[in-house]
């Protein structure tokens, strides 16, 4: 489905923050690029793909290769460029060496980014302090590079045709910008999931992606649920600039609380509204990221308590930290003191929840013996998974119950039938919402066909068809 932009502000800045910073803007900008920037740009790139150098390190999103290329980070270019070299025009024998690439493209788009975009910016986001971060370009979908060794070897290994959905933790606010046609029909390309009823999902089924001709831009907020999906059967890569934006302003603060919006990165993400489920989830998300050089994400979660954001958002219906939360009760780091919380909101939130520790029994609808907050992981992901579509939780929930399965002597028949038929449903929703679980759905069918062989089904028979668990594996594979 095709996002549709509106003209109407109002519509596409609905919420704004005591600074002035405005939240959840989705912000359509044409021709941020002319057609003349973009060719210049695509014979630099034809060059650095030629020989390989876009980064296949691991993407901090989803772990696969990143397929990206840094021009400006942290405001400074990746390499020195000079007065002289600013001025000139870049010739082919200067491309051949990665900085001289690097520095042609920064020299090309610098001048659209900092004397057109950044301004545009500043005015859709409300704030004169927003300032350019980072900027950097992607690819997806068959490089040209692989084009040939496709059919030879199959490799895939550098090669990525989406981006799971997300918030962005770095970024106040990002532009992207299409460099060719790809999702000029609004049926590929960057999308955004906009929250049903109230609630944010992640549920593929409600993407809506966003309509970019050549040289478009659309700028949102670190707090719009996107990702990118490009169709595997195109035959042609997906390229995009994107520039990150922050604004460290910490003119809504005073005292003891504007000397930690100072020390931080990302000061925007302090201080979110009781009911904004989503700050405070990408904001406890920001304080656990890794290591920062200068240390400033130490200052970031002395500030705040990661746990308890993530139970207060939980408890307003957020699928994102249920998931992130089901997590930490899996690793055993929540408090059981916080058990009562948890299965208090749970059960508010879905009281027929199918895992929630029985008070009384000491024991889980779901066969789960524990009552320590262990024991809260599943209840959370399977919300997570089944309200909210999330295929992280679906594919957790599925594992820890096929661990139960194959370890817990003290199952029944029947609650074993129940398990592995729970599972099998969980990991082919989990497929169809893009997560690559054949590995662990044909796993299941081994186990399936050896719990039906231990009963006396002949394989294959009658018999073995009408298994539900045999019926959705077929279903899952077709």
């Amino acid at each position: 489905v095709s996002y549709q932009f509106s003209n109407d502000d109002k519509y596409e800045m609905q919420q704004q923050q005591p600074s002035g910073r405005r939240r959840n803007v989705v912000s359509h900008h044409p021709s941020v690029l002319s057609p003349s920037v973009i060719s210049e740009v695509q014979d630099i790139l034809d060059v650095i793909k030629s020989k390989q150098w876009l980064s296949t390190n691991p993407d901090s999103v989803d772990g696969l290769p990143s397929l990206h290329l840094n021009l400006i980070t942290n405001g400074k270019p990746l390499f020195d460029i000079d007065e002289e070299e600013e001025t000139q025009t870049h010739h082919d024998d200067e491309l051949a060496t990665f900085p001289q690439c690097i520095n042609s493209l920064v020299k090309v788009l610098r001048p659209h980014l900092y004397d057109n975009l950044l301004p545009a910016a500043r005015k859709v986001l409300n704030s004169s302090t927003v300032e350019i971060s980072d900027v950097f370009i992607r690819s997806y979908g068959v490089q040209p590079s692989e084009e040939e060794s496709a059919d030879d070897d199959g490799d895939e290994s550098k090669t990525r045709f989406g981006l799971s959905p997300h918030f962005d933790v770095t970024a106040y606010a990002t532009c992207v910008m299409a460099l060719d046609a790809v999702a000029s029909s609004g049926k590929q390309g960057l999308y955004t999931i906009p929250p049903t009823n109230g609630f944010h999902t992640s549920s593929s089924v409600l993407k809506k992606f966003f309509p970019l001709k050549r040289g478009d831009g659309v700028v949102h907020t670190f707090d719009i649920l996107h990702g990118v999906d490009v169709d595997p059967r195109l035959n042609q890569p997906r390229t995009s600039l994107i520039v990150w934006f922050t604004d460290c302003s910490g003119n809504d603060a005073g005292g003891e609380e504007k000397d930690v919006n100072s020390s931080v990165n990302q000061p925007w993400l302090l201080n979110p509204a009781e009911d904004d489920d989503i700050g405070k989830f990408v904001l406890a998300l920001a304080s656990e990221k890794s290591v920062e050089e200068d240390g400033s994400h130490l200052k970031l979660k002395g500030a705040v308590d990661p746990l308890q954001l993530y139970i207060s958002s939980a408890a307003q219906g957020n699928v994102f930290s249920m998931t992130a939360l089901g997590q930490m009760c899996d690793d055993g780091v929540v408090p059981d003191d916080q058990c009562d919380v948890i299965r208090d909101f749970l059960l508010a939130l879905d009281s027929s929840n199918l895992f929630v520790p029985n008070v009384e029994s000491g024991v889980s609808r779901g066969n789960n013996p524990q009552c320590k907050c262990e024991g809260f992981a599943n209840p959370l992901w399977y919300h997570a998974a089944i309200h909210g579509g999330h295929r992280v939780a679906q594919v957790s929930l599925a594992d820890n119950l096929m661990l139960q399965y194959m370890t817990d002597q003290n199952l029944t028949v029947e609650e074993k039938e129940s398990m592995i038929l729970i599972a099998s449903i969980l990991l082919t929703q989990a497929l169809h919402q893009g997560y690559n679980s054949l590995d662990m759905l044909h796993r299941i069918r081994d186990v399936e066909c050896s719990r039906l062989g231990d009963a006396g089904v002949e394989i294959p028979s009658e018999a073995f068809f009408e298994s539900a668990v045999i019926r959705v594996l077929l279903l899952s594979m077709s």
